[in-house]
């Protein structure tokens, strides 16, 4: 009876004038749902999906507590590092372990009290706290790091208190941290850190999934693909071997992920591949920087008919001109002039972004025909770099370039224009 007297308050409050009801129905909730989870009614899962729907009306109202106390917390660090040198050791330990417990202390009091927000800023001030605490105490004591080690305890530390607070400002620092870790680990140690990569596809992926927003999925799934073309880049591996690698992404959305995955990961998998082909089209690959052929086409083989027994799988046949960025056209050119090696991929290029701007025409989908029309200028400006640049004086070449951009973008925007004045579809 108790909830459902709760229930019928909720509605009362929806009935509320517009400018007000989001943002008493959100505080409403933040407090009332706290103790639903304990009574076990909803899931804090289910709780978060239900705030998520109602969002605060003011958006300076979250942002501003976040910049605030980052501001204040910064403010506090940065005196303690100006006077480092002047403080004694055991006060500096002192300072860095209450700076530490004072910023999740108050960030769990401001928590409890209905603030997230500020309760957020304040602990991921923490979390900062507590990586810069491992590496002064490192300095005082002279530890020398030769692995990634302090990165991933500090990684920890901060999904910890994304899976405690499950705040998007947590999710993205932690991000942050993460991809910082590889970066790190890959550019000073010359080494991938597997745990790392597995931090990140069990932290950043499975709270992707299992808050289902987008923001969260685009963002798990471009860390994701940058972590893997790290692996490849820390290797011994060609860097041609991003082509299957992005290949096995494109087959892993076709076969395995849900709809709230399949685009970000189809998507990012092309446009690595679209930004390698253009690179290949400026800068050919020689016989001998190649990676042995059989393995190379077989491997690219067998990915293809694991994408192609899932699309007959689900009946889905549409978009497989999408396979032609993963073709590698670059054993073909062996032996022939460079000029056949750019022209093949300039052509690839230029039908596969035409491809894409037609298939949207077609569907009325003005994201894609948007995404048909960027790529095709990219793919546009990079034959006219190729012709040009050699021979061609340097301001006549941006002149004419920005002048063939700018006709170019116009028509094609004209075109969308008359193609979907009724309307079309966003997707």
């Amino acid at each position: 009876m108790e909830h459902l007297q709760s229930l019928s308050l909720f509605h009362r409050l929806n009935r509320t004038p517009k400018r007000r009801k989001t943002d008493m129905s959100r505080r409403w909730l933040e407090k009332e749902g706290e103790a639903w989870v304990e009574d076990g009614i909803l899931t804090r899962e289910q709780l978060q999906r239900i705030l998520d729907r109602y969002p605060s009306g003011n958006r300076a109202a979250q942002t501003l507590p976040i910049l605030a106390g980052v501001l204040t917390g910064l403010g506090i660090l940065s005196w303690v590092a100006s006077h480092w040198e002047e403080i004694s050791p055991l006060i500096r330990l002192t300072l860095l372990i209450t700076t530490l417990i004072g910023f999740y202390t108050a960030g769990e009091y401001q928590a409890g009290r209905g603030r997230r927000h500020i309760g957020a800023s304040l602990t991921a001030l923490g979390v900062v706290s507590f990586g810069g605490s491992m590496v002064l105490i490192g300095q005082m004591y002279h530890v020398t790091a030769h692995d990634a080690r302090l990165w991933i305890l500090w990684a920890i530390a901060g999904l910890f208190s994304l899976a405690l607070y499950r705040h998007p400002f947590l999710f993205f620092l932690n991000f942050v941290i993460l991809t910082a870790s590889q970066l790190f680990s890959t550019h000073s140690y010359g080494e991938f850190s597997f745990v790392t990569a597995a931090l990140f596809l069990l932290g950043i992926g499975g709270y992707a999934q299992r808050q289902g927003s987008s923001r969260y999925t685009w963002t798990a799934t471009v860390g994701g693909v940058f972590q893997a073309i790290l692996w490849i880049s820390s290797s011994d591996l060609s860097s041609l071997w991003i082509f299957p690698l992005m290949l096995g992404w494109y087959a892993l959305g076709d076969s395995w992920a849900s709809p709230r995955w399949e685009r970000p990961i189809k998507t990012v998998s092309l446009g690595v591949a679209f930004a390698l082909c253009l690179f290949l089209s400026l800068e050919p690959i020689r016989g001998e920087s190649l990676p042995p052929a059989l393995i190379f086409t077989g491997g690219t083989a067998l990915l293809w008919a694991l994408s192609l027994i899932a699309r007959i799988r689900s009946k889905r046949w549409k978009d497989l001109y999408e396979w032609v960025l993963f073709l590698p056209l670059f054993y073909l050119t062996q032996g022939f002039p460079e000029a056949v090696h750019t022209s093949l991929y300039l052509l690839l290029l230029l039908g596969f972004s035409l491809a894409v701007l037609l298939t949207g025409y077609a569907r009325g989908s003005r994201r894609r025909t948007n995404g048909g029309i960027t790529l095709f200028l990219i793919a546009t400006f990079t034959a006219y770099l190729n012709l040009t640049w050699d021979f061609m004086p340097k301001s006549l070449f941006f002149l004419l370039g920005g002048l063939l951009l700018f006709a170019l973008n116009h028509y094609l925007q004209r075109t969308k224009r008359d193609r979907l004045s009724q309307g079309g579809e966003a997707k």
